[in-house]
């Protein structure tokens, strides 16, 4: 009974044991908790500061005045590079410290509501320090234009190896030369924003070295030779792009530019250089207006299909046509350039009854080196004539359609040849005008009723065209006519840039399916020029000499003219010019 008795105290003397030792973290618990009741717990420090024991406004309080010491200590993050340093304000981007959301974020250690996670947190704040990142902001766009306008002060590009055409060979006869580059360096901005993001939280006065790296231009010297090697092949060919409206010629410098140093040709320059022609080719449909006033179109818009350049297309036609141009025998490679078409919702034949539908001949001219009195000339005669009306079955007069050619209807001074010499005269350049609408006369398939070479070669004609494509006009005895053969009206239409000196001369009307052609154009029993010629001339001061004329050879020349519909030849004609040689005229001054 005794030894029952005594292991039955034994057992409770150690439960009462047990149930003190259990209790016992409680108590030490509550106790603790009953200390930093409303104050922070210990060992929880923000920017170095310790906050333990302090309630929540007075660890805000603590942590505003050292806030307020660091900015004032460090108002600045200071950056440098070789000697040289830049200053970043923090006022400058608005960067302040978040004093309140940091001391509630301390508070709060132990206390987020969750038992367990709260146990941990108190037992960690107890043995280990626990470290509050402190809160800030600041105007990130601020931050990043100030390191952007850093790295564009500090950078420096690579500077790639280029190729130079030369004008001509050098001693060694080539006539590209390789320029070598050089490497160059840049910030990297990613790093250097990570290093002022960590700095704000410091109040360190080392200055941040900034993170720069060497951009090296990665060409050996077999690469330069290797490319040396083929420019000097590609320099002498030419590629040439062409649409139906428009042709470009990729050659010389252009062509070199397209040379990748690492072998085959550079592929962003070809997207890049396709972009540019994209430029020039794209465009939206545009429908077509026709007005018809008094006899004659006052509004006059053709239609034109909307196109768009399809760039990948022709990337990987240049690609291919460039590698041709490298390793064939031909000096001219041809690309057509890829296109998408949509088509206007108005067409020409929807807007007027005249059977005006499409275009049917275009001639074109350029005057460069024209004085502004023929300048002006030019545009006003192509003016008089556009808009026109020829309707089936009639000839078309120039004459008659550009009517009286003086002072009095509008025309200014210009040289023409009179009587043997060089005068001015009213209307000087109106020839420019008949020359290019016997051009687009020719090119539309019509029937030439009258037309007069002049009596000497002039150089306006010959800018862009062979010689024997002229027209003279001079009322009455020499006249620009043609016949309107086809089934509708015709509808003559002038452009004149007198910024490009360039002329262009449409003939719209309806198509009969006729095709024209101009073959067998030669020059032959060509005339020497004779010496040239010296005019008094009062209105130049005394002993000036001005040059009004240019020695031009004399000569024939003539091509034949064939028109064909459904197979058929309906015009066979050659047309000859006599040409006398002509010399150089200078006006001397004699006035005083």
């Amino acid at each position: 009974m005794f030894m029952i008795a005594f292991w039955h105290k034994l057992q409770q003397r150690l439960l009462l044991a047990l149930l003190a030792l259990l209790a016992l973290p409680i108590v030490i618990l509550f106790a603790y908790h009953l200390a930093y009741l409303g104050k922070v717990y210990p060992k929880v420090t923000s920017a170095g500061v310790d906050l333990s024991n302090k309630s929540l406004p007075s660890a805000e309080v603590l942590l505003q005045e050292v806030t307020t010491q660091a900015f004032l200590h460090q108002p600045a993050i200071t950056l440098a590079y070789e000697g040289n340093e830049w200053n970043i304000l923090k006022a400058n981007i608005q960067f302040s410290y978040n004093t309140h959301d940091t001391a509630q974020a301390a508070f709060l250690v132990g206390r987020n509501g969750k038992v367990g996670p709260d146990l941990v947190a108190k037992w960690q704040a107890w043995f280990s320090e626990v470290e509050i990142p402190i809160g800030y902001s600041f105007n990130e766009k601020l931050l990043e234009d100030r390191i952007a306008s850093i790295a564009a002060e500090l950078g420096v590009p690579p500077i790639p190896p280029s190729l130079e055409v030369l004008d001509k060979p050098d001693s060694n006869g080539l006539r590209v030369q390789v320029h070598e580059g050089e490497s160059g360096h840049r910030l990297q901005v990613d790093v250097l924003r990570k290093m002022i993001t960590d700095r704000l939280l410091s109040v360190s006065d080392e200055p941040i070295v900034l993170p720069v790296e060497t951009v090296v231009v990665d060409i050996s010297p077999e690469d330069v030779k290797a490319t040396s090697q083929r420019t000097e092949k590609l320099v002498k060919r030419k590629l040439s792009l062409v649409t139906d409206e428009q042709n470009w010629s990729v050659s010389g410098q252009d062509l070199i530019n397209l040379v990748s140093f690492k072998g085959g040709f550079d592929v962003e320059k070809i997207s890049s250089y396709v972009d540019s022609l994209a430029t020039s080719i794209d465009r939206a449909p545009q429908n077509a207006a026709f007005q018809y006033v008094d006899g004659k179109v006052r509004e006059f818009r053709p239609a034109k299909d909307g196109l768009r350049l399809q760039r990948a297309v022709v990337v990987k036609d240049m690609l291919e046509a460039l590698a041709k141009l490298e390793v064939g025998e031909d000096e001219i490679v041809n690309v057509n350039l890829a296109m998408e078409r949509a088509e206007p919702d108005i067409t020409l034949a929807e807007v007027n009854n005249l059977g005006i539908k499409e275009l049917l001949g275009r001639g074109t001219s350029t005057y460069k080196g024209s004085i502004a009195g023929r300048v002006y000339n030019v545009g006003l005669s192509a003016e008089r004539i556009n808009g026109a009306l020829v309707p089936p079955g009639e000839t078309f007069s120039f004459n008659a359609a550009v009517g009286e050619i003086s002072g009095a209807t509008g025309y200014q001074p210009a040289y023409v040849i009179r009587s043997g010499a060089t005068v001015l005269d009213d209307g000087g350049g109106v020839c420019q005008t008949s020359s290019t609408l016997f051009r687009a006369a020719l090119y539309a398939g019509l029937p030439i009723v009258e037309r007069k070479a002049h009596s000497y070669r002039v150089g306006y004609y010959e800018q862009n065209a062979k010689a024997g494509l002229d027209a003279t006009v001079f009322a009455p005895t020499a006249d620009l006519k043609f016949l309107n053969d086809t089934p509708g009206h015709i509808l003559i239409q002038t452009n004149a840039n007198s910024a490009t000196k360039t002329l262009v001369i449409e003939i719209y009307g309806s198509s009969d399916g006729r095709s024209a052609e101009i073959t067998n154009q030669r020059v032959w029993d060509v005339v020497p020029a004779p010496p040239p010629r010296y005019q008094d001339d009062p209105s130049l001061g005394f002993g000036q000499v001005k040059q009004v004329d240019w020695a031009a050879a004399g000569a024939k020349a003539k091509f034949d003219y064939i028109v064909r519909r459904n197979g058929e030849v309906i015009i066979n004609k050659t047309f000859l010019s006599v040409y006398r040689p002509w010399q150089a005229v200078y006006l001397r001054g004699t006035g005083g």
